[in-house]
């Protein structure tokens, strides 16, 4: 029997969680050899426990890790070889060492000081090993931290039955610069069944959070968001607090990070402010990008809007319009989704519209969301079957997408989708590249562990490697996409020659393409349905207009009003 089965589109698959994170790369060509290592860009080649290590210099000169909670190190495919790597500190001390085991492809060291005095990259057992990235992670949109420091002559920080307080007195926040939307943060410790505590000025005029606060159990500190009212009487009269039952450990402020601070008016789309790209480089899926605004008139348009440097409105379009009723000062907040943070990366931001007077665009950190993708390789044969444990909202540019069906025949109806659904096996149609499948919105982190197979229509998933035809049952007959030598179609598999690997799919149906014994290796014909008008395979038949696609002799080719294209997108004739 003929081995029809060789590999096809995808060359490379892997997962990753996209969450709210600023990273900070290392030059892997930076790093010097040492010992018997040696550095081959970015290849090592060591005995056991030998390898590389990243100098940052002694203890005063070593790297302000303060930002980060992390490093992470990824390997450029699964090692043969286990890798392990440890961090040492510039006060001595050193992190536990983490070992990625051979076949794994990544992992993270949680970092106990902030000063990076060296790295140290080992293989567990001689051979070779290739890092492909070494980067320190930590939470995007940061803002910093301006610690106030409380006057302590009350015990400490102790309040009692009501009968105590900790004051900061009048002017002790005047000099941080407050904005509006900033947090004031109170940390304590609980002592009693019945904490409780207030915020008022030295004078007793009061916050809008001035009412009584009771802490949740378990908690250490409590954060409230700044208005106007709030930071004037801060800065001109100080704060105390009172309470019971517990103990105040500290005050702080933290400041969102500032975009750009003045006055510009947007009248009809005829004025913007521009924010340089590289005040977004810590920009973050879940960050929230704020535009206040001190002036707005409202007749039905009026509406403020965010555009890339290259003025391309963002998918989908990041606009706000206004309402009757909305009143200044107002701030419009602009969630920063996963299509918006690819977009402006290395871009400035335009902040545009009309009808209104802008004053301050700054960043939040907002609450954090998860996004998991998945990375697809498609071979020049264009096509590739593709399973993912997580909806899909948004195909990539270039990327198309069928739900497969059969009816026992010699046909496959192929119904474009766009958009996929969590295992939901789709075919996909694609130029030759790489493509990222993302779920915008909050997938789960556990996607791994994942297993068995998943029909949709004709299509059968699977998320470990199977073999198909110990798959096949009753009158069913498996068959795997491939380049065979006939071109690349649905082969039947008749023997055990062939494998489908995880996030890949096989199809299944009940017609049997090998009962004719023909000399042809049997496979599938399909029929491609575009916009659910009748599709056809045969390109003498297409003589209407509008797209079709068909397969030929196991070629894609499009049919655009009569003249044939290539998956490629170029005319064939």
């Amino acid at each position: 029997m003929r081995k029809l089965f060789s590999i096809l589109a995808v060359a490379l698959f892997a997962l990753s969680a996209h969450a709210t994170v600023v990273t900070h790369n290392l030059e892997l060509a930076t790093i010097a050899s040492q010992g018997s290592a040696t550095w081959e860009s970015p290849t090592i080649t060591a005995n056991a426990w030998e390898g590389i290590q990243y100098w940052f210099g002694d203890a005063e000169s070593a790297f302000d890790a303060s930002e980060y909670e992390s490093l992470v190190l990824e390997l450029a495919s699964a090692s043969a070889v286990g890798v392990n790597y440890v961090i040492y500190y510039a006060n001595g001390t050193a992190t536990n060492d983490i070992t990625i085991e051979a076949g794994q492809t990544s992992a993270q060291l949680v970092l106990k000081s902030s000063k990076i005095q060296k790295i140290v990259v080992q293989l567990t057992e001689s051979g070779t090993a290739t890092l492909s990235n070494l980067y320190f992670k930590g939470y995007a949109g940061k803002v910093s931290e301006e610690v106030v420091t409380i006057n302590e002559n009350d015990d400490n920080g102790y309040l009692g039955n009501w009968d105590k307080a900790v004051k900061v007195w009048s002017g002790s926040l005047s000099g941080l610069g407050l904005q509006v939307d900033d947090k004031l943060v109170i940390k304590y410790t609980l002592s009693g069944s019945d904490d409780q505590f207030q915020i008022k000025t030295i004078s007793n005029n009061a916050f809008n959070f001035a009412s009584i606060v009771n802490p949740e159990s378990g908690t250490t500190s409590v954060a409230f968001s700044l208005n106007s009212a709030d930071i004037t009487l801060l800065t001109t009269e100080g704060i105390f607090i009172n309470g019971k039952n517990m103990t105040i450990t500290g005050i702080s402020v933290l400041k969102h990070a500032v975009l750009w601070t003045g006055t510009t008016e947007a009248g009809n789309w005829s004025g913007y402010q521009q924010i340089d790209a590289s005040k977004l480089t810590n920009l973050q899926v879940g960050n929230i990008i704020c535009v206040r605004l001190s002036d707005l008139t409202i007749d039905g348009e009026s509406q403020v809007a965010l555009y890339d440097g290259s003025w391309a409105e963002f998918s989908p379009g990041i606009n706000h319009v206004f309402q009757e009723g909305d009143v200044v000062p107002m701030t419009v907040e602009f969630p920063v989704t996963y299509k918006m943070e690819q977009q402006l990366r290395g871009k400035n931001l335009l902040v545009r519209g009309k009808n209104f007077t802008m004053t301050d665009i700054f960043i939040k950190e907002g609450t954090p969301t998860n996004t998991v993708a998945a990375y697809l390789n498609v071979s020049s044969a264009g096509m590739a079957t593709l399973v993912l444990p997580f909806d899909v909202p948004n195909l990539p540019d270039g990327v198309q997408a069928y739900n497969l069906t059969n009816n026992g025949d010699e046909t496959i109806w192929a119904e474009e989708v766009t958009s996929l659904t969590a295992d939901k096996p789709v075919l996909i149609i694609a130029p030759e590249g790489e493509y990222e499948f993302v779920s915008e919105e909050g997938a789960s982190d556990d996607i791994s562990s994942k297993t068995g197979t998943y029909s949709n229509g004709a299509l059968i998933g699977t998320y470990t490697s199977i073999n198909p035809l110990a798959q096949q049952t009753g009158d069913a007959y498996n068959y795997v996409l491939n380049a065979g030598t006939d071109g690349v179609a649905f082969y039947q598999v008749l023997d055990e020659s062939c494998s489908v690997a995880p996030y890949r799919a096989y199809l299944s149906c009940a017609h049997n393409a090998n009962a004719g014994g023909a000399n042809l290796a049997p496979r599938m014909r399909i029929v491609f349905r575009e916009n659910t008008t009748t599709g056809v395979d045969n390109i003498e038949s297409a003589k209407i207009g509008g797209s079709r696609k068909i397969l030929r002799n196991g070629q894609l080719i499009i049919l655009r009003n009569g003249v044939e294209y290539n998956a490629n997108g170029q005319m064939t004739k």
